[in-house]
């Protein structure tokens, strides 16, 4: 893995922070950010492919579509991970 990369471990989403290198056996040690919340069981996996987390808006006050002329819309929205 490298730098920037990101990765799921618990559901949790979180991004690589510094290049990886395993060791002959394929082991290796691998930095990550934020701190994981709990610790993962012997064997859990860690996804790499389509890495994921789950988020939640930030209230229930968003959403508002900003519509434009020529059928263009703007909607900002704010999210948290989702604690569990």
């Amino acid at each position: 893995m490298r730098k920037g990369d990101y990765l799921t471990v618990n559901n949790e989403l979180k991004m690589v922070t510094d290049n990886v290198t395993s060791d002959v056996d394929g082991n290796a040690a691998i930095p990550i950010s934020p701190m994981l919340r709990y610790t993962p069981k012997i064997n859990d996996k860690i996804e790499t492919r389509s890495p994921f987390g789950i988020f939640k808006l930030t209230s229930n006050e968003q959403g508002n579509f900003q519509s434009r002329p020529s059928m263009f819309s703007s909607v900002t929205l704010e999210f948290e991970e989702a604690l569990y």
